[in-house]
């Protein structure tokens, strides 16, 4: 077995362990059946007090997105990690390339050479090799397209401030119903 395959074989099942749901079965089924009657429901009164004064939105530009930067140097630095560990312990032909940044997968994929007959066992691992190679080529190339368009595509920040006279107290109260016979009164103010 090939360095490559011991390497990429338990990156490649932790991956798809993450990203495999599966489902489980409770042993025992525990039925719930409504009431008969609906509860009824209270009687809620809100109430919003008028801003009094000028509400002012405005957006702001706060720079380089910073999740998107982080998010593709992460995809970035494992997928080129791997990459190099493998190019660093595979005596393969053409594992060497896997030390170049971004293009090094296509170029160890276009030099993988001649697998054998199509029916034999390295035949099926080489071809899983070739997989590999061009996940990793995708995702090299996907964090570097995600930390660009980090600094293309600029964060905005959306506040709201409101300008003039500070509200007065105010205090209501109204009429609510707990229950089917309970009544009494809610107050509702700002202070």
């Amino acid at each position: 077995m090939s360095p490559t395959i011991r390497i990429m074989t338990p990156l490649t099942i932790g991956i798809a362990s993450l990203l495999w749901t599966s489902l489980s079965s409770a042993d025992d089924a525990t039925v719930i059946t409504p009431s008969p009657e609906p509860s009824p429901q209270p009687t809620v009164v809100v109430v919003e007090p008028t801003p009094q004064g000028d509400m002012v939105s405005r957006r702001e530009r706060n720079g380089p997105n910073g999740q998107m930067i982080v998010g593709g140097i992460v995809t970035f630095g494992v997928s080129y990690g791997t990459a190099a560990i493998v190019g660093a312990t595979s005596e393969h032909q053409g594992d060497d390339h896997l030390y170049v940044p971004i293009v090094g997968p296509w170029l160890d994929f276009a030099d993988r050479g001649a697998c054998g007959p199509p029916t034999s066992a390295s035949c099926a691992s080489e071809t899983g090799n070739k997989v590999l190679l061009a996940v990793d080529g995708v995702f090299q190339a996907i964090g570097v397209l995600s930390v660009a368009g980090g600094f293309l595509f600029t964060g905005t920040h959306e506040s709201t401030t409101m300008s003039g006279k500070a509200a007065e107290p105010t205090l209501q109260i109204a009429p609510v119903q707990y229950g089917r016979s309970g009544f009494g009164l809610s107050a509702v103010g700002s202070f």
